[in-house]
């Protein structure tokens, strides 16, 4: 279920990088968090870390740490980017 999750916000993931300029590819290095906002709803708050690398996981790598929201709306809203080099 979690695989099937992380995948789903591949996309937005992807949109996120490309407002840094950062087209390469990626990977999910780790799910820090997901939580349900509101009890008895489907309203969750999710973090991630994120790699970004060149060639097949090849240097210079790019750290980013995201975190989505669906609290208000159908849509997923970006709660927080950091980014580490």
């Amino acid at each position: 279920m979690r695989d099937a999750f992380v995948w789903s916000l591949f996309k937005p993931i992807d949109i996120v990088l490309s407002q840094y300029n950062d087209k390469r590819q990626f990977m999910v290095d780790k799910v820090v968090g997901i939580q349900r906002l509101e009890q008895g709803k489907y309203y969750w708050e999710a973090t991630l870390k994120v790699t970004t690398f060149q060639g097949a996981h090849n240097p210079p790598y790019h750290y980013y740490t995201i975190t989505f929201t669906n609290l208000f709306s159908d849509q997923l809203k970006v709660v927080s980017v950091q980014r580490t080099d």
